[in-house]
């Protein structure tokens, strides 16, 4: 056993520093996530070979009735397949070619969306569909504000490259 002070995660608070012998009456299992002095990060209690003890005890006693822990399978980090253009890429080869945005389209229809939903207010309360007037008008301010949104968003983005192609070109 080990004489190192450890600390441990319980119901996300942050315990210790307790001795290893003491971790055995704390109720911590193999994936209680556990930190000692030189380690570089927290790990599961069941990485570290000087808690093996806490599992090897729960193991010999086999008159309780409870099966030893069995330690879930490690998940591999995500990796590109091979036939994805992300591995040519992240094997020095050319990156991919962007696909299209189709921004111009999506600013469009925004607006269309807000200018066919307005025209509808009217004629839904003219004919008595006060509902529907309703759900027009709710639909006509979402897309307005999502419109304005876009077009505050494209006179910024004009504006920041005016400057720096202002400043680009004070430099040269």
């Amino acid at each position: 056993m080990t004489t190192e002070k450890f600390y441990f995660i319980r119901n996300g608070q942050q315990i210790g520093p307790i001795e290893a012998e003491q971790l055995a009456h704390e109720n911590i299992t193999p994936q209680t996530m556990v930190w000692r002095q030189g380690m570089e990060d927290w790990k599961e209690a069941r990485l570290l070979p000087e808690l093996d003890f806490l599992w090897q005890n729960n193991a010999n006693n086999g008159a309780s009735g409870v099966p030893p822990f069995q330690a879930p399978p490690r998940q591999q980090p995500f990796a590109p397949q091979n036939n994805t253009p992300y591995s040519i890429y992240a094997n020095g080869g050319i990156p991919p070619k962007c696909p299209p945005t189709y921004l111009a389209f999506a600013i469009i229809v925004t607006i269309f969306c807000a200018i066919i939903n307005a025209t509808r207010v009217e004629k839904a309360y003219n004919q008595g569909d006060f509902t529907g007037a309703e759900r027009f008008s709710k639909a006509a301010r979402s897309w307005s504000i999502a419109s304005m949104a876009v077009a505050a968003a494209l006179v910024l983005l004009w504006g920041v490259i005016v400057f720096f192609s202002a400043v680009l070109d004070s430099a040269y």
